[in-house]
C-alpha cells in the first residue's frame, strides 16, 4: 500500500493536537483526566508512527526512527512511574517536536 504525504501529514497533525490536548489536562492538574483520553492518545500515536514506518520503508528514508523509539522509551518509563507531569513533558515537548520535523519533511 502506497503511503500518501499529504494524508500521512494530516495523521501527524491530528496526532500533534490530540498530543496537546491530552498534555494540557496533565498541565492543568487534571490527572485523571488526562489518563482517562491517555489511551486514546497512544493509540493514535502509535498509529501515526506505524504510518511514518511505512512511509520510509517505500522512500528508503529514515525519519527520525531512532529518536521516536528513545522518546517512547523515556515515555513508559514515566507512564511506568506515575509521573504524569514528566509524561506531559516528554510527550508535548520531545515526541511532539520529532512529529512536527517529520511533518516539514514530508513537504
Amino acid at each position: 500500500m502506497i503511503i500518501n504525504m499529504s494524508i500521512l501529514r494530516s495523521k501527524i497533525e491530528e496526532t500533534i493536537q490530540i498530543i496537546d490536548n491530552n498534555t494540557d489536562l496533565f498541565y492543568q492538574n487534571k490527572i485523571d483526566e488526562g489518563y482517562k483520553h491517555l489511551d486514546n492518545t497512544l493509540i493514535k500515536i502509535s498509529d501515526t508512527i506505524e504510518e511514518v514506518i511505512k512511509y520510509q520503508s517505500q522512500c528508503g528514508k529514515d525519519i527520525q526512527g531512532e529518536s521516536i523509539v528513545g522518546i517512547l522509551t523515556e515515555a513508559m518509563k514515566a507512564l511506568e512511574n506515575k509521573d504524569a507531569l514528566l509524561l506531559a513533558d516528554i510527550l508535548q515537548y520531545e515526541l511532539k517536536e520529532v512529529l512536527e520535523e517529520v511533518k516539514s519533511e514530508l513537504l
